[in-house]
């Protein structure tokens, strides 16, 4: 008996499925927004880089939305009624590609921005638009000792007791690079000193790049 039930609820779903593909033209004909997680390295996330991603795209159906190789479009005909039967597609109107695509992204992406790449989404069918492509940035782990915020960075760095009290110049290893610092005589240890344009690029204005603050403990 459940069986039964089980199968005659599956045959309704379909039945509605394929109603709803029909009427509702609009929702099914336009391409939808992809997501997909990029990680990003140190470089990148500094100074910006043309990366190279595969995808996995929906595209029309080549069996039921092409036609002599173009796109069918008839503004009178659902793109949904010319699936109905498909096997190469079940009778959704698309299928999935792998595509290759150059992607230039700008420097100071941290965990949680988005990087837009318009119409390359899910392809949209009988003249519908294509949908975007949403990269989110997973930058890769800062080195021992550097925390990230915004696009400011903090480093914890171990240094003699006698250099606090005597003062003088420290070399740093910083995320550009070695940097030679002065430290001030009778520097207390937990104290932290300030340097401009040694953090990350602003996401939104890369021409604006973050501190560094050095927090000097006495080992």
């Amino acid at each position: 008996m459940g069986e039964r039930v089980s199968e005659a609820t599956g045959e309704l779903s379909e039945r509605l499925n394929k109603w709803y593909r029909k009427s509702a033209r609009s929702l099914f004909e336009k391409g939808s927004d992809e997501r997909l997680k990029l990680n990003i390295d140190l470089i990148t996330s500094l100074h910006g880089k043309q990366v190279r991603i595969a995808i996995q795209r929906s595209v029309a159906c080549p069996d039921c939305q092409l036609e002599g190789g173009h796109l069918r479009i008839n503004p009178s005909i659902p793109a949904a009624q010319w699936a109905d039967g498909c096997q190469r597609c079940a009778e959704t109107g698309r299928v999935t590609r792998r595509e290759e695509l150059s992607v230039y992204v700008p420097p100071g992406g941290d965990k949680g921005d988005k990087l837009k790449v318009s119409q390359k989404g899910s392809e949209g069918l009988n003249g519908a638009a294509d949908g975007d492509l949403y990269l989110l940035l997973t930058p890769a782990d800062l080195p021992t000792g550097f925390k990230r915020s915004g696009s400011d960075v903090e480093l914890n760095q171990q240094v003699s007791a006698d250099l606090l009290t005597r003062g003088g110049v420290l070399s740093i290893q910083t995320l550009r690079g070695p940097l030679n610092i002065k430290v001030p005589k009778n520097f207390q240890s937990g104290k932290k000193l300030m340097i401009p344009e040694q953090g990350f690029p602003l996401w939104s204005d890369p021409t604006q790049i973050g501190k560094l603050t050095v927090c000097l403990r006495a080992i």
